[in-house]
């Protein structure tokens, strides 16, 4: 289950907004020459994608199911934040989906990571450590677009 603490949402959102700010928004959160602020969360298959984006959109945006795969397209709610104003938030599906449909998944997924501001890696990092869990080669291609 995802647990998200106001305090840390808070602590969260003030990166984000010290983000924005340099990325040429004002301080009340309205754009400046943008629309909305591109927010894309990303991951491998079954990590919390669409149950963060539920969690943040405060609603059933997203289907939430333990079927891996089950995000067959990219979602995408228009959402405000306090002190951050307009964004997009883009619910995408499994990075590590095997086959050519998960190649075209893949492909989708990639194309929207170039239009966002801000990507939101998902990551499954159960014991023994996160230290014994590298990004994987889906996950490092977010890194270099």
């Amino acid at each position: 289950m995802l647990r998200v603490g106001a305090q840390r949402w808070s602590l969260w959102g003030e990166k984000i907004c010290a983000h924005v700010r340099k990325r040429g928004v004002c301080s009340a959160g309205q754009a400046v020459g943008v629309s909305r602020l591109n927010i894309g969360i990303f991951g491998h298959m079954n990590v919390g994608k669409s149950t963060l984006m539920n969690v943040l959109t405060q609603q059933d945006s997203s289907i939430v199911d333990s079927t891996a795969g089950t995000t067959a397209d990219v979602k995408i709610a228009a959402i405000e934040f306090h002190s951050i104003g307009p964004c997009k938030l883009f619910d995408t599906p499994g990075l590590d989906e095997p086959g050519e449909l998960g190649e075209k998944k893949r492909n989708k997924a990639l194309h929207v990571a170039k239009s966002c501001d801000i990507i939101l890696l998902v990551r499954n990092t159960a014991p023994p450590s996160p230290k014994h869990h590298p990004l994987s080669p889906y996950e490092r291609s977010l890194f270099n677009l």
